[in-house]
């Protein structure tokens, strides 16, 4: 079964604020005012994609953690500078 695709859009201000960085810094890695999102089943698989993002020469931007809204989500920064959330609802 094919999954579907879905595109949201944020404020500049709130999606660096979502990441955990500032969105004036010229230093933080990989804000441009987007990021890529990988929705996974659960906070383990979150944990585990976050350690082969780094094993794989990536940058942890925010840790996983439990959200406000009940999920679990971290950052980071790809070798190329691209910004991804990983996030699932569990």
């Amino acid at each position: 079964m094919e999954k579907p695709a879905s595109l949201a859009l944020y404020e500049w201000e709130a999606a660096a604020q979502d990441a955990g960085v500032s969105p004036g810094d010229p230093d933080t890695p990989g804000f441009r005012g987007i990021s890529l999102h990988y929705i996974v089943a659960s906070s383990e698989t979150v944990d585990e994609v976050m350690r082969k993002a780094v094993a794989a020469g990536g940058s942890a931007v925010r840790e996983a953690a439990a959200a406000q809204w009940g999920g679990y989500f971290g950052y980071f920064s790809d070798p190329d500078g691209h910004l991804w959330k990983v996030a699932s609802s569990s």
